[in-house]
């Protein structure tokens, strides 16, 4: 590259370095733009004037907010009151990390990660106007992803997935408008579904049935408004045999027929008397077990 070359693209290079920082928010310093994330920009903290506001009565630049005690709460850059780039919220005991949220260039969307205070991850998902939108994930403590949900402006919309610890899916739940809506289903954590029903604004209805882990149908009922109604049916597992239950409004109907009587109670009371005696005087149990004559 001859001499008339270099002297052309540095000044080129300065000129868009110009143009660059007359973009950028007063105080504030680019670290990097993150292509991933929409092109957000982020700034470092290295403003010397904190909390400005300017002439027109708006956020500029670097802002930081602390406790009563004096521990840090927030910080972040602003550009006309629209938050830019990485915002940190500490909880109150000054040095645990609440939230870490990179903003978007117009200060609408934030993809964020939330903490718990150990440092472990919690949550991560996108806002959009300050409210969760598209998938959120949430985890345990041991970092163990336990529920996945999906957003809309902040409502519940879309598939819920709840998984065991093991990172099997536990249960499979539909929302609209952040109302149950639709078909529902529980599995065990070795696999084969282990419930299955339906969800009409926010309520149990129509038909469900519950299986063993062997996939044999257990209970097969019908829920009105959340409360089970008409005839429920109840399988002894590995045989044919129902036992029925018939229920109006959720409350059972022929449950008589399952209730001991007064003789029964007696009966079974008496019996746990005697059990008791013999744990209490072992001896006397030892008695009735001896072989005849007397040996054991």
């Amino acid at each position: 590259m001859n001499t008339r070359s270099v002297i052309i693209f540095s000044i080129l290079v300065m000129m868009a370095g110009k143009l660059f920082a007359q973009t950028l928010p007063p105080d504030s310093l680019p670290l990097f733009k993150a292509d991933s994330l929409n092109a957000v920009y982020v700034y470092a903290d290295t403003g010397t004037a904190l909390n400005k506001i300017g002439s027109d009565g708006k956020r500029q630049g670097l802002w930081e907010k602390r406790y009563d005690d004096g521990s840090i709460r927030y910080r972040g850059h602003f550009w006309d009151d629209k938050p830019r780039g990485v915002f940190k919220n500490y909880y109150d005991n000054g040095d645990s990390l609440e939230a870490l949220r990179v903003f978007s260039d117009d200060g609408e969307t934030a993809y964020a990660h939330l903490f718990y205070t150990t440092g472990a991850l919690w949550a991560e998902g996108k806002y959009i106007n300050q409210v969760k939108d598209s998938i959120w994930k949430f985890y345990n403590e041991n970092q163990q992803l336990i529920l996945k949900d999906q957003f809309k402006m902040g409502m519940l919309e879309g598939k819920q997935v709840v998984f065991y610890p093991s990172g099997n899916p536990l249960q499979v739940k539909n929302w609209h408008n952040n109302v149950a809506e639709g078909p529902y289903t529980q599995y065990f954590d070795e696999g084969g579904i282990k419930e299955e029903g339906t969800f009409v604004n926010n309520m149990l209805e129509d038909t469900l049935y519950e299986y063993n882990p062997d996939g044999r149908l257990t209970i097969k009922g019908r829920y009105l408004h959340d409360l089970k109604e008409g005839k429920w049916l109840y399988y002894a597992n590995n045989t044919s045999k129902i036992d029925t239950l018939i229920y109006h409004k959720g409350k059972c109907l022929n449950i008589a027929k399952y209730t001991p009587t007064k003789h029964q109670t007696d009966s079974l009371k008496m019996h746990f008397q005697q059990l008791q005696q013999q744990l209490d005087h072992p001896g006397s149990l030892e008695d009735e077990y001896k072989q005849p004559g007397g040996e054991q």
